[in-house]
């Protein structure tokens, strides 16, 4: 709107502001902007029936989206709109996201509901969404930008502020808010007749500010009003503040009665609106509550009725900041401890919704937590503590999950504060920021882990440091891992079965982390855990790990087989190692993974995942199926197989909400979808892994999205994402810098020839000269650091040069290139027969092919080369793996030569 329409009133502006897509009031406090909200609100409820959803954000240091969101759902439930609130239920117990696939999720079932549903929304202290990308703030900014053009609804946000991030939102149409005029000014007052003198001094000294005039209006009609008068003429008030504070102040001393006093200072204690039946509990410390009472105060105007009067609030955050200012600072403990005790009560109430509960189990402990930092008595930390720690799984599938997190990360919580409770409450927050994934270095469950080893200098804690590491999984933290872990061997000893076995743990971890760079020492330390297992613990009965090779597959497979393996196990296992032992196997599997030993591999697995299963540890079950799931996939080549076990993982890590677990889930049903030749099951995969939004991982996933671009021919996407990925990898990353240099030199090959089967051979010449810049980069990085890079990376890269100097007519080094890789390959150890490899093999032979094409050999040399590629790619393994480029490729040639040869075929 602009000021040439005359809006002279609120009540004008008001109108002005019904029938608006949207509306957007920024003041400081006091100024009328809840004011402003409710006469939209009363002339909406006078002159339609336009269905309304006022709510206010409270929440500035946590995210209450999913408060929101449950809140909004019922409105649109009541007014026939039934998909959000499905959705949530749904998601009942779990972290809601404003995504759940590439696809904004969260937004269509909002834009499904909302579509043609014409409602007004009113969203108040917009000042509050602090925090920016939280849920809370995502979906206001889509209600705001986003929402689909046949969307009815009108929205008006009011607050103080821009929410972070808004602040360079360009409006075409604004206007001042002005103060109150004179007509407004006489509305206010209208139960008092004022002389013109009197308005006239009001307006002059107020400015037309909305609260002091509501304040003003209570001396007069509860005093006089020449006491009001009196306050504004009074020199030592000559700003609004002042005049604010000292019309508060003139009201709790001469309007407010004595009885009345602790009550409204309980009020000034609470967070917000509560229930009639929750503050008539106030009665216990000896506080008169009636029903009298409360209508009394809101017909002074310092109390309102919320929610069909059912509950009630103080009028405006002034009042309670002021009324907290006077109350006397000695007892504000007690207040704490008052309300804590009364949440407490309730919360204890079962029959209730058990998010209520949980909420009320929060507060609890919120409330226990304040009555502590007034106090700092270590008896009050520590019962908030208690409560945090003993309710925290309640509290953690509830809609207030984030500011939980925030409570018990308080800086206040200490060794000092919590003398009993400091090393549970530690490794709570350890526990919740996993689940949370809080992955930073600085973030919450790594501090909790270095706390802990400060607190007990106990091995374990420095062990669970170099499982963070693992599992976080960046490219520096290889180094982290091996530090910390040898760090924890350096103090555990070997004086008995447990220390033995905690060895054994740390070194089975450690040989996993070394094993992913091919470290010798990975050997050494895998064989001393296992000595440690078989000779000095004897745990490992019947069979020797190193001897698995023997093993058929289809032994592993056999459930009764494996149930003999494991019960042989559990005679000499007692059941408290159960769970170290599963984990041991665990990291085993990982060494003999990256080694390529698949059914050593696979062995270890399926006694890991026994022996959880014992243990009834539903998480580390799902974890160990990923495991099971990537060497099926890698090693065994059973497809479904491994989606059977990569099913059960998503659905447990979706349960629980364990997003780290759920990355990792995706990520392998991504590596599913391209080789069994779904690309559009691995692109939502690939997607699904960037929509939850983790800053873990984000290497591999922009590798594995860029691999599944290039296979579907959305080559810009490709090249987008693979070269974020070469981005994101540390320069002394020496092997991923070649691998993923690798597949983006392949990608603009492919590129390349799809440039040329366009006639377009200016854009392929251009992606060919890309092609060959990025391999050369790997050649010069594999010439300075070839003990770092593995040798498929190295076949990859010489292939790729092979395949480029084939395009450029340059047969000798063409030659000499291909000849390159597959001595490297070949050199690959025997039994290391990755899937990933197969592609390099048969590429290999298929450029090989094309080469003696090129040379003009004969039709049977060269068939014999395509026809070695066409084995590999789709004959060569039990399941149909993939309807990959190669393939295409492959057929091209064989055509190509068929019609050049016809008369001799």
């Amino acid at each position: 709107m602009n000021n040439s329409q005359n809006i002279e009133t609120r009540e004008d502006l008001a109108k002005k502001l019904i029938g608006r897509q949207l509306s957007l009031v920024i003041a400081k406090a006091g100024w009328g902007k809840t004011y402003l909200g409710n006469k939209v609100i009363d002339t909406l409820n006078e002159d339609s029936e336009l269905p309304i959803f006022p709510y206010v954000f409270r929440r500035k240091t946590a995210d209450e989206g999913e408060e929101f969101l449950n809140a909004l759902a019922q409105f649109l439930v009541n007014h026939g709109k039934t998909e959000l609130q499905q959705y949530l239920t749904q998601r009942q117990d779990k972290v809601v996201k404003w995504k759940e696939e590439r696809v904004e999720t969260l937004a269509i079932v909002l834009g499904n509901d909302l579509r043609n549903l014409e409602c007004f929304l009113w969203f108040d202290d917009l000042q509050k969404l602090s925090i920016q990308g939280s849920l809370t703030e995502r979906i206001t900014h889509w209600l705001v930008h986003d929402k689909p053009a046949d969307s009815k609804y009108q929205l008006l946000l009011t607050g103080r502020s821009f929410p972070i991030g808004w602040q360079d939102n360009k409006f075409e149409n604004t206007v001042t808010l002005p103060g109150l005029t004179t007509s407004e000014i006489k509305d206010i007052f209208k139960e008092i007749d004022l002389t013109n003198e009197q308005i006239e001094t009001i307006e002059q000294y107020t400015k037309g500010h909305p609260l002091l005039l509501i304040l003003l209006r209570i001396i007069a009609v509860n005093s006089t009003v020449d006491e009001a008068i009196q306050i504004l003429k009074d020199p030592k008030t000559n700003d609004i503040p002042r005049l604010t504070e000292i019309c508060l102040e003139h009201i709790w001393k001469h309007v407010v009665k004595d009885e009345h006093k602790e009550l409204l200072i309980r009020f000034a204690f609470l967070d917000g609106a509560e229930e009639q039946s929750f503050v008539k509990h106030f009665e216990k410390y000896g506080i008169t509550v009636t029903e009298d009472t409360l209508n009394d105060l809101a017909r002074i105007g310092l109390l309102q009725s919320l929610h069909e009067e059912t509950s009630f609030d103080l009028v405006h955050v002034k009042l309670r900041e002021f009324i907290r200012k006077i109350a006397e600072y000695k007892n504000y403990p007690q207040y704490h401890i008052d309300l804590a005790e009364l949440y407490e009560e309730r919360a204890k109430k079962e029959q209730r919704d058990k998010n209520d509960i949980a909420s009320d189990w929060l507060e609890t402990g919120l409330h226990y937590q304040k009555s502590a930092k007034y106090s700092k008595k270590s008896e009050d930390f520590t019962r908030s503590a208690d409560i945090f720690i003993k309710h925290s799984k309640k509290i953690l599938r509830c809609p207030r999950r984030q500011e939980y997190l925030m409570a018990i990360a308080d800086n206040n919580f200490n060794d000092k504060t919590l003398p009993h409770l400091w090393q549970p409450l530690l490794e709570k927050r350890a526990e919740t920021g996993l689940q949370l994934t809080k992955f930073e270095d600085d973030d919450i469950t790594l501090r909790s882990y270095r706390d802990l080893y400060i607190l007990t200098k106990h091995s374990k804690w420095l062990f669970n440091q170099g499982r963070f590491y693992h599992l976080r999984g960046r490219l520096e933290d290889n180094q982290k891992a091996i530090k910390v872990l040898k760090q924890a061997l350096e103090i555990i000893g070997d004086e008995d079965n447990d220390s033995l076995l905690e060895k054994a743990q740390a070194l089975a971890l450690l040989a996993s982390v070394q094993s992913i760079s091919k470290n010798e020492e990975s050997i050494k330390n895998i064989q001393q855990a296992l000595s440690i297992l078989v000779s000095d613990l004897k745990l490992i009965p019947k069979f020797d790990l190193d001897e698995i090779d023997s093993m058929k597959v289809e032994d592993i497979d056999n459930e009764q087989y494996v149930n003999d393996m494991l019960n042989d196990m559990l005679v000499k296992v007692p059941e408290s190692y159960w769970h170290k032992m599963a984990n041991i196997l665990r990291y085993i599997w990982g060494h003999y993974f990256e080694f390529s030993r698949g059914r050593k591999a696979l062995a270890c697995l399926v006694l890991s995942k026994a022996l959880f299963e014992k243990t009834h540890d539903e998480l580390n079950v799902a974890a160990i199926s990923i495991n099971l799931g990537m060497t099926y996939l890698r090693f065994v080549y059973k497809l479904e197989k491994a989606k059977e076990y990569f099913t059960l993982a998503e659905k447990v890590f979706s349960d629980h909400q364990q997003l780290f677990g759920l990355l990792r889930t995706y990520s392998e049903l991504t590596s599913w979808g391209f080789m069994k030749g779904e690309f559009y099951f691995a692109l939502t995969n690939a997607n699904k892994m960037f929509d939850l939004n983790l800053d873990i991982l984000k290497d591999i996933a922009l590798e594995q999205r860029g691999f599944v671009y290039e296979s579907i021919g959305e080559y810009e996407k490709s090249e987008k994402d693979y070269i974020e990925c070469l981005n994101l990898t540390p320069l002394g990353e020496h092997d991923y810098q070649v691998m993923t240099r690798g597949y983006l030199g392949n990608m603009y090959i492919c590129w390349a020839r799809k440039c040329e089967q366009d006639n377009d051979t200016i854009k392929a010449r251009d992606k060919l000269l890309q092609a060959t810049k990025i391999f050369n980069e790997s050649f010069e990085i594999i010439k300075k650091h070839k003990k770092f890079v593995t040798l498929s990376s190295i076949a990859r890269t010489h292939v790729g040069l092979a395949e480029i100097r084939l395009k450029n007519n340059d047969l000798d080094n063409a030659k000499l290139e291909v000849k390159i890789a597959k001595t490297t390959f070949d050199s690959i150890l025997e039994d290391d027969t990755r899937n990933e490899y197969f592609f390099i093999e048969g590429r290999i032979h298929r450029v090989q092919g094309e080469i003696l094409h090129k040379e003009g050999a004969s039709i049977e040399s060269v068939c014999k080369e395509l026809e070695k590629a066409w084995h590999i790619f789709v004959t060569k393994r039990e399941e149909k793996l993939v309807v990959d480029k190669e393939e295409i490729w492959v057929l091209n040639s064989l055509v190509n030569l068929c019609q050049k040869e016809a008369n001799n075929v």
